[in-house]
């Protein structure tokens, strides 16, 4: 994900000197190169995965929602096949990359959604010989917000909250 993916292709290039200049060979994993630029990309998206070949074909067609937080661009060879189809701002664009059972995004929270992980689990357990039939799965996304609530429950019951909403609307004075 993210840098990682980045370093898993041919090039990583910063003609911009935006993190320390120069070019260097990446891990040639994946058929593509990274142009890091001054410009961040920070955007919410939603996606679904492209037909994937290999150990995690089965995340063919899921969808997933993250969001991407990064510098510069990777460009696949002409022999590379895009992991997902990204919707971002009402279009469509290609993201991550795979070749053989190298897999890599863009995407932050692309494992969150449930479905994305047992699909994940079930094949690499099903490559081990493991018989995940009876493998149950996580929605993490509302995890995370059950937690949320968890930790808003804990500090209401023990903060002065009528003291913060006080000072929220009045500001705080100091003497």
């Amino acid at each position: 994900v993210c840098g990682g993916f980045q370093m898993l292709g041919n090039t990583l290039s910063d003609p911009e000197g935006v993190e320390s200049g120069g070019s260097m060979r990446g891990m040639e994993l994946l058929p593509m190169d990274t142009v890091f630029a001054s410009g961040k990309t920070r955007t919410q998206a939603e996606g679904v995965f492209c037909d994937v070949e290999g150990t995690l074909a089965g995340l063919s067609g899921i969808s997933f929602t993250g969001y991407e937080i990064h510098m510069g661009q990777s460009s696949l060879d002409r022999d590379g096949r895009s992991l997902t189809k990204l919707t971002v701002d009402g279009s469509g664009k290609a993201d991550g990359a795979y070749a053989g059972n190298v897999y890599g995004t863009y995407v932050h929270g692309i494992f969150d959604k449930e479905q994305v992980a047992s699909a994940i689990v079930r094949a690499l357990g099903m490559r081990r010989g493991i018989d995940m039939s009876s493998a149950a799965g996580v929605d993490f996304d509302a995890f995370k917000q059950s937690q949320y609530d968890v930790l808003a429950a804990a500090l209401r019951e023990h903060m002065d909250m009528n003291a913060i909403y006080r000072i929220l609307e009045e500001g705080i004075s100091y003497r």
